[in-house]
């Protein structure tokens, strides 16, 4: 056949693929019993039973803290449905809307349910609860806001001008809520007493002294724009997406944030920030007059009513040959080259990078994630190795630009070829023979068979089956054969020395 016959052969296989049309309801909310039921058939081969950490998996865990905090519904529901090329996980674009919502509630269960600004403000008053609040912070927090709340990643949360402006609830709705699409993530699953410890300590820095009005901001929007172009933009981003400061033009911050809030940080900056004042008279970044703050204030307004995502942008600062070169000495040795994948998940991969937001990336460098082999490397987190800030933020730079895409490789498994052989002949020759004899199902040690399928394609087919005859032959997947992620890996690592050898 000719190079386009064979295109045209394989089109229409692939528009065979029917996606399945339904009325969605967008009401529905998922329910983590029947996703517990979807997820343990479908996924808990690859991810483990619960999502929990296993020896052996072929995916990621998906129960770490870090990982639910940072993975919003929409990432979630992204990868379910459209996969990722390049690894075993496949689209499961054939799922319901509902099921898909299911499965999704299952992953955040921990998440679902949370206490209350009133049970939090309770056990603020516990004594000892500041006390008590400092080890948290340092165990959950410092990563991203430093071992005494002075900022890395994030900002400083001792600032007295913070403390005097941030009530109860800003703090409370930042830690539950998180900060969507930064490195914020949503620490739900904390249970009450932790929270009012956290809050509790939180609340043990110095106060200051708030100078401006309280009266709601009435100005221009479009003069607004103008100075938020000119002075915030350089360092919080168009319409305040983030740069090199917090993204300020985000609905859940700006719904906890009062005028007066946001003028008096306008106005006089924050100490023990790289925020300056910039109000007329103070000799601070800009010179503006109250009606300029105001006017910002009144265009800031309407950003609120926007969607604000920065999945799959580029908001990072970074040196990009920086964060090469940090890649390759901290990231590779389990992300692959570039990225592309090898025991770590294919971080350096488009259908990756273009689910998630720089923040979740951030995010996940600086804490790791709890229960797997991913350590957090912000200094402190007891990691093999310690990045800074702006390290960190190479990286991401790095991973944004794409400039090695291009070099990513199809990933190629490690596991014990001996190993392979035996497991080989004792699962699989009964159905697919040897490399002597044919059996009744695919030849798996064709050339022509290996050369044109990935790694991914093969632990995918081995771990979930194939059609009727194919069972999974994954632990927990139901198959009349039970292996280990590891032996899987074997196996293909097997095929593919025979076929170097040919």
């Amino acid at each position: 056949m000719s190079e386009s016959e064979i295109d045209t052969v394989s089109r229409y296989v692939l528009s065979r693929k029917t996606i399945p049309k339904e009325d969605i309801d967008e009401t529905y909310r998922g329910r983590a019993n029947l996703g517990m039921i979807r997820f343990e058939s479908r996924c808990g081969g690859c991810h483990g039973i619960g999502g929990e950490y296993e020896v052996d998996m072929i995916g990621p865990t998906l129960s770490s803290p870090q990982f639910i905090s940072y993975a919003s519904e929409e990432f979630l529901k992204t990868t379910i449905v459209n996969g990722r090329n390049g690894t075993a996980m496949p689209s499961w674009y054939f799922l319901k809307d509902k099921e898909v919502k299911d499965i999704i509630a299952y992953v955040v269960r921990e998440n679902s349910k949370f206490p209350s600004l009133a049970e939090t403000k309770t056990e603020m008053k516990r004594p000892g609860a500041a006390e008590r609040g400092q080890a948290i912070f340092r165990g959950r927090c410092a990563a991203c806001h430093g071992f005494e709340a002075e900022g890395r990643l994030g900002p400083s949360l001792k600032s007295p001008e913070l403390q005097a402006l941030a009530s109860d609830q800003f703090l409370y709705q930042a830690i539950m809520h998180g900060r969507r699409g930064t490195a914020m993530g949503a620490w739900k699953h904390i249970s009450t007493r932790d929270a009012g410890a956290l809050m509790a300590y939180l609340r043990s820095f110095e106060s200051g002294v708030v100078r401006s009005h309280a009266k709601v901001a009435v100005g221009s929007e479009s003069a607004g724009r103008d100075v938020f172009a000119r002075v915030c933009a350089q360092c919080h981003g168009h319409e305040g997406i983030g740069l090199i400061a917090p993204a300020i033009g985000g609905r859940q911050f700006l719904e906890s944030s009062d005028d007066r809030f946001l003028r008096e940080t306008i106005s006089y900056g924050r100490t023990e920030t790289p925020m300056r004042a910039n109000l007329s008279g103070t000799h601070g970044m800009a010179d503006l007059s109250a009606q300029d703050i105001d006017d910002t204030i009144t265009y800031m307004r309407t950003l609120q009513k926007k969607t604000f995502s920065t999945i799959g942008k580029s908001v990072s600062q970074g040196d990009i040959a920086t964060g090469r070169s940090m890649f390759a000495r901290n990231c590779a040795q389990c992300h692959g080259d570039f990225g592309g994948g090898e025991s770590g998940p294919a971080i350096g991969r488009p259908t990756f990078l273009s689910t998630v937001s720089d923040g979740f990336i951030e995010g996940t460098i600086a804490n790791g994630r709890s229960g797997t082999e991913m350590r957090g490397f912000s200094p402190g987190q007891d990691a093999l190795g310690e990045l800074g800030e702006a390290d960190i933020r190479a990286i991401v730079a790095y991973l944004r630009s794409a400039e090695d895409a291009h070099l990513i490789r199809a990933k190629r498994v490690q596991g014990t070829a001996s190993n392979g052989h035996q497991l080989f002949d004792r699962q699989c020759a009964q159905c697919h023979g040897t490399r002597q004899e044919n059996g009744f199902a695919p030849r798996l040690s064709s050339s022509g068979f290996l050369n044109a399928v990935s790694d991914a394609y093969l632990q995918a087919i081995m771990s979930m089956g194939h059609g009727d005859s194919m069972r999974s032959m994954i632990r927990g997947g139901g198959g009349i054969v039970e292996m280990t992620g590891s032996e899987i890996n074997d196996i293909i690592s097997y095929l593919r020395q025979q076929n170097e050898k040919e």
